[in-house]
């Protein structure tokens, strides 16, 4: 029965694993060897992935691949495929020959990430708002407002920065400002998501259209407010009704018909002489 255990201790001594000396630093497992970079990008066309925006994938990855050129990825063959089976978490695309499904690319930043490629953050604010710009174009930003689409936020994006860039420009050569607010609760409402672009569209470049911070009147928005040099004291002007000059903004802005009331009453204003003497 000794010699048992004495063997015993024996045979775990030599199969136990060796330790560290003290102090000595850690083992290395080794380098991780990274992925293959992937030669084809598959995006899901499933229903509920389109639903959540997979239309944009396709485009968005065609940016990042001409935004970065010679980098793995870049040259990734693009196509669709039917549902990836991770509906909860869409949208989806799966990257091959690796297999991995990428979940969740929302953002332009996203599908970057996504064939490894790392782009500025200046750099993906650019091909967010040129994606967003395109796909306006292509769709109507009314459409993808009534759709749902994820590609809400970049439109609103585009037009913001569009603005902007334009305001100096624009300035100079109108006589009226319409400050369209972007708060939360007027974003969301009827009209309030798309309303910056189609305000413009009805001005047609006769006034600057801009996005403007929360006017106070969240419970009656979409709201606008007015600036001028001469013709709009406090923001308001003649032709409100009582309860927008007591607000100091347009109020329930929610169509094509009160935006056409909004032009009208912003119009006689745009033509003071003085104003025009301004630009």
């Amino acid at each position: 029965m000794a010699c048992s255990r004495a063997s015993l201790r024996v045979v775990g001594s030599s199969t136990a694993a060796p330790r560290s000396e003290p102090g000595a630093p850690p083992r290395s497992r080794g380098a991780r060897p990274l992925p293959p970079a992937p030669k084809e990008v598959r995006v899901c066309n499933g229903p509920r992935c389109s639903g959540k925006g997979a239309h944009q994938l396709a485009p968005w990855l065609t940016l990042v691949q001409e935004a970065s050129p010679g980098s793995p990825g870049s040259t990734a063959v693009i196509s669709s495929c039917e549902c990836l089976g991770e509906c909860e978490f869409g949208p989806n695309m799966q990257l091959v020959p690796s297999g991995k499904v990428c979940n969740r690319t929302k953002k332009v930043g996203d599908v970057a990430r996504a064939l490894s490629l790392t782009l500025s953050e200046e750099l993906l604010e650019e091909l967010s708002v040129k994606a967003a710009l395109a796909e306006t174009e292509t769709t109507g930003s009314a459409s993808e407002a009534a759709r749902g689409s994820s590609n809400a936020q970049f439109i609103l994006a585009a037009a913001k920065a569009a603005s902007e860039a334009q305001a100096k420009e624009l300035k100079s050569s109108t006589a009226v400002t319409i400050s369209v607010c972007q708060g939360p609760s007027c974003s969301k409402r009827q009209g309030g998501p798309t309303l910056l672009f189609d305000m413009a569209a009805v001005v047609d470049g006769k006034a600057m259209c801009i996005p403007g911070e929360c006017m106070g009147q969240c419970k009656k928005g979409p709201n606008m407010g007015v600036e001028a040099n001469v013709g709009a004291a406090g923001g308001r002007v003649d032709a409100m009704s009582g309860d927008e000059r007591m607000a100091g903004c347009f109020i329930g802005v929610v169509d094509q018909t009160e935006m056409a009331r909004v032009w009208e009453a912003l119009k006689p204003v745009s033509n003071m002489r003085e104003n025009l003497l301004q630009v």
